[in-house]
């Protein structure tokens, strides 16, 4: 789902921040996080075209008009490209690295049993020779806040690892 709110169109918490003049606090943690939001990269490089887009404008709506809803989607370490078009040569591409862990607004969940760990999931399902296999999901939360700050919705995205086979 591509976010059509992402940070590099609205960006609600780093404006806060700015008009609050806050750049950067002595706390470990506080810091890492300021330094996400200020200098991460700005948007998950997910490409769906019109209906990613439409989809999150729709939750930003969700967001500002105080909705309870959850976005559930898919997220792609790699895979992305930027491009640009030229009338002679047509589409020039050019790989974008993309690390989530960088990404501001986006937290990877913790196993509540060890939270040292990424909480994972396993996704069993019958392949298609009726063989058990399971697929395992690292699950991250984006926050589609309003502009009120007041108020967000909730995106599980997952990021599925390649299936196994259940002896």
């Amino acid at each position: 789902m591509e976010i059509g709110a992402d940070p590099d169109v609205y960006n609600p918490i780093k404006n806060k921040l700015h008009d609050l003049h806050v750049t950067g606090l002595s706390h470990g943690n506080i810091q890492g996080f300021l330094k996400k939001i200020f200098y991460g990269p700005e948007k998950i490089p997910n490409y769906s075209g019109g209906l990613g887009v439409l989809a999150g404008d729709t939750l930003k709506s969700f967001a500002d008009c105080h909705l309870p809803v959850v976005a559930i989607s898919l997220l792609y370490r790699h895979g992305y490209f930027s491009q640009i078009v030229d009338s002679h040569l047509g589409q020039l591409s050019q790989k974008v690295d993309w690390n989530p862990e960088d990404t501001p607004g986006l937290y990877l969940l913790r196993d509540p049993q060890q939270q040292d760990k990424p909480l994972h999931i396993e996704v069993p399902f019958l392949n298609e020779y009726d063989q058990e296999t399971v697929a395992i999901a690292q699950v991250w939360l984006k926050l589609e806040v309003s502009e009120a700050l007041d108020f967000f919705i909730p995106e599980l995205l997952s990021i599925f690892f390649c299936p196994r086979l259940r002896r």
